[in-house]
């Protein structure tokens, strides 16, 4: 094919070219489905759509009378059920299998055949297992027998690799006898590597089961056979994905404390996050200087730097109440961006990263404008500065999520600075590190697509930034997911980025293989509705820290202590009788007679709790009681991952009655919604196909007019160009026309000179008759057929007649002309 004809096949769409009659553009359509495939990003991505709705196509595919083109498809086959749901691959069985069957499993190429196992084996790993075994089993009767030893390998291949516990024997065994009595030596060769196999697992069972039906020869060649097999049990040597997923629910268990092993990222951000709650906040807003602005907008850096100065040590608290701090952080990031002057930019630096860490999560709103002037500003190449910067940027990342931040941090990656760029990777990189939540696909893409031209620059910080980067990502994501964005590099910067993968750390937890509850909305993110609870009561409270957590109060609030609901539940516990103890199901029941909390407390508020009321309160009774509740509370957040309704209150079960008919009204209402959208979304694009139509329709319509338009001005002009044509000597008709009337002006000057004369010689006979007759033969022409006349003709009359005419008529004229002028030469010698 040539270079046009590539391109073309190239723009058709991938299922024409899937069945296209040219080998060559069927060949590339299933290379670029294994690479769609292999770069998916979820189980039931975009690229696996065509297959669900046309699962038939891998019969096709499989069954390709091209050995090459073969090969791709069982390629691409072997990544679709890597990457794709399993339901998608349950619905393609029904195609692929018996074409692997009878096709890819007898090749001619050994790719082919390698493929065409793998392919069967990782449809058993999805958890599919009779219906490959009955397809190959079906197949043991078919007329060519390496078709037949093909199938028999394969399933004797699938027993060795998954047991029999796995691939049930008794639809094999029953098939056995029949095999071993083929005329094909192959068929019978492959047969007993079956049986052996299956001896393994199975052991003298078999045997008995099959010795009735076969030749002493053959049993005696078996039992040699058993004899030389091990001694210990098979092991399963592929498992399933359901058993893979137990192994490594078994391999991911925490290790016991006593191994001395550190603890996570995560485990320790939630210890800062319990030493950040107790600690009290400041109202820094209220102590801002008021000459800070004009401070700051001083012409003198000293002045400038003096103010940041005084101001740091008033924000540099571990706990800050939250305010208005906008016009704060614009002035703060103003100076770090436009100020010429280093220390003075790295003192507001020092300043929004104590802001940051004081404000925690109610920094957020503030966090673009933060991360914007701070890499803007890390173009400066001095250390102290960029630290400086490096330290408020991390602050401001605490306070977000990299999903929120990552188009932002990518514009710089492509800043003209190279040292921004630089500064910008590293950033990323960081970030990437310290993130505990997984990158959505979006983000991936962006952070990806940023990096990738960075492993290609001409600066080598960039390169070296950008590489660990792309490296740190890829582990944090997979290897695959980020392979589409370094296929286009080189083997030297691949194995850059492949070096940082192996030595990247980050703190994303692995993922639960069983399904993890669905958390209530307040439990959901414990930062954001636990903060408010503070600021609601630090209105009230000296200290708000010892009224966060109010969940073990009684509901008088004039007691000044919980003694007597400690004494009432003592007195209930000691008179209480084993049936009422076994009615017992709430672990809130088994501590103190208490209100049902609006939220169920999770370890982290126990532990609060427990350090404010034993900093409080003291006692070793109320400090028994005390922990006892905590350890029940404990006990329930480990154990127990659904809310758990109190048993206080005679109106919990009708409340929740309540809730599950108001979920399923909200879920139908949803419902129907999503019916009537689908169907809006259906009729609008039907409207969209009938408007494209429509316009083609137009388009070809204006196409016509302007070729008519185009004929009509070329007849325009064709008709101009004939209606002036040309003479002999090269001059127009009009310009003949023109002459032969100045002629005719000329000859009537002549005939009057004549006439004169003719006065003068009146009296000589011979001359008036001589003259009479050269007047009469010179005015014969007198009349010519008008110009004006042949002008006003229409253009629509033949001009040819008129052209060949008008040339006689000069053709006369000259020789008039001519007589005309020998006359007047023999008049003036007679005179």
């Amino acid at each position: 094919m040539s270079g046009v004809d590539e391109e073309d096949y190239a723009k058709l769409p991938l299922s024409t070219r899937l069945t296209h009659k040219i080998w060559k553009v069927r060949l590339g359509a299933y290379e670029e489905c294994k690479t769609q495939f292999s770069r998916a990003f979820e189980p039931t991505d975009s690229c696996f759509g065509l297959w669900t709705s046309n699962p038939d196509l891998w019969k096709n595919m499989l069954m390709d009378g091209n050995v090459a083109a073969q090969e791709a498809a069982v390629a691409a086959y072997m990544e679709f059920i890597k990457y794709a749901s399993p339901d998608y691959v349950s619905k393609s069985i029904a195609f692929a299998i018996p074409a692997i069957s009878e096709k890819c499993l007898m090749s001619s190429r050994a790719g082919t055949k390698v493929n065409s196992l793998e392919a069967l084996q990782l449809v058993i790993e999805v958890g599919i297992v009779d219906p490959v075994v009955e397809t190959l089993v079906a197949s043991f009767g078919a007329r060519l027998p390496k078709l037949v030893a093909a199938n028999v390998h394969a399933l004797s291949t699938l027993v060795e690799s998954f047991g029999t516990k796995i691939i049930r024997p008794e639809t094999i065994v029953p098939v056995l006898p029949k095999l071993f009595g083929h005329a094909d030596k192959n068929v019978r060769k492959e047969t007993v590597g079956l049986t052996v196999n299956l001896y393994r697992w199975v052991g003298v069972r078999l045997k008995n089961a099959i010795a009735s039906d076969l030749k002493p020869v053959q049993m005696k060649e078996l039992e040699a056979q058993f004899a030389a097999l091990p001694e210990e049990k098979p092991t399963q040597k592929r498992l399933l994905r359901s058993q893979q997923a137990e192994s490594k629910a078994v391999e991911a268990q925490p290790v016991p404390e006593n191994q001395g092993l550190s603890a996570s990222p995560v485990e320790d951000q939630s210890e800062q996050e319990d030493e950040y709650d107790l600690v009290e906040e400041v109202d820094v807003f209220s102590k801002i200087p008021p000459t800070l602005e004009s401070a700051l907008s001083s012409v003198k850096w000293k002045e400038r730097k003096e103010a940041l100065e005084d101001f740091l040590p008033v924000v540099s608290q571990p706990k800050i109440k939250d305010a208005n701090f906008s016009d704060l952080v614009q002035m703060l990031a103003h100076r770090i961006v436009k100020d010429a002057n280093v220390i003075v930019v790295t003192t507001a630096a020092k300043c929004l990263d104590s802001l940051a860490k004081g404000l925690h999560s109610f920094f957020h709103p503030y966090v673009s404008i933060t991360i914007n002037a701070l890499l803007e500003r890390s173009k400066e190449r001095k250390a102290s500065v960029i630290e400086a910067l490096s330290a408020a940027m991390d602050s401001a990342f605490a306070a977000s999520n990299l999903d929120a931040l990552a188009d932002e941090i990518a514009q710089f990656a492509s800043h003209k600075n190279p040292q921004v760029r630089t500064e910008c990777c590293h950033f990323l990189s960081r970030c990437l590190s310290k993130t505990t939540v997984l990158p959505s696909k979006s983000t991936v893409d962006v952070i990806a697509s940023a990096c990738v031209p960075g492993v290609n620059d001409t600066f080598e910080p960039v390169r070296n930034a950008a590489a660990e980067t792309l490296g740190i990502l890829m582990k944090l994501v997979g290897e695959r997911h980020i392979a589409q964005y370094t296929d286009s590099l080189d083997d030297i910067r691949k194995a850059k980025v492949k070096s940082y993968f192996e030595t990247a750390t980050v703190s994303v937890k692995p993922r639960s293989s069983r399904p993890r509850p669905v958390a209530s909305s307040a439990n959901r993110n414990p930062a954001t509705v636990r903060r408010p609870e503070q600021r609601s009561t630090s209105a009230t409270a000296n200290k708000p820290s010892l009224a966060k957590n109010t969940v073990l109060k009684s509901k008088s609030v004039s007691s000044p202590t919980p003694a007597s609901p400690a004494r009432r539940v003592s007195a209930e516990r000691s008179s209480s009788s084993p049936a009422a103890a076994a009615k017992k199901k709430n672990a809130f029941e088994e501590g103190p007679l208490l209100p049902r909390p609006t939220t169920r407390p999770t370890l982290r508020s126990s532990k609060n709790h427990l350090a404010m009321r034993s900093l409080a309160r003291g006692g070793s009774s109320q400090k028994g009681l005390l922990n006892e509740t905590v350890l029940h509370l404990k006990k329930m957040d480990l154990e127990d991952s659904e809310p758990t309704p109190a048993k206080q209150t005679k109106v919990a079960p009708q409340q929740s009655t309540i809730n599950v008919s108001e979920k399923m009204n909200a879920l139908n209402d949803f419902a129907a919604e999503r019916s009537t959208l689908l169907a809006q979304i259906q009729k609008e694009r039907e409207e969209k196909s009938l408007l494209q139509r429509q316009v083609s329709e137009l388009k070809r319509e204006v196409a016509s007019l302007k070729e008519e338009l185009s004929n009509a001005n070329m007849q325009q002009e064709s008709r101009q160009t004939i209606a002036r044509p040309l003479g002999r000597d090269g001059y127009s008709v009009p310009t003949s026309l023109s002459s032969f009337q100045r002629d005719n002006r000329n000859l009537d000057s002549f005939h009057q000179g004549l006439a004169r004369s003719r006065l003068m010689l009146s009296n000589d006979p011979a001359t008036r008759s001589q003259f009479t007759f050269n007047r009469s033969s010179s005015f014969a022409f007198q009349q010519p057929e008008s110009p004006k006349r042949v002008m006003s003709r229409p253009p629509s009359m033949n001009l040819s007649s008129d052209w060949s005419r008008a040339m006689d008529l000069t053709a006369k004229l000259k020789e008039k002309i001519e007589q005309m002028k020998q006359t007047d030469l023999r008049h003036q010698s007679l005179i």
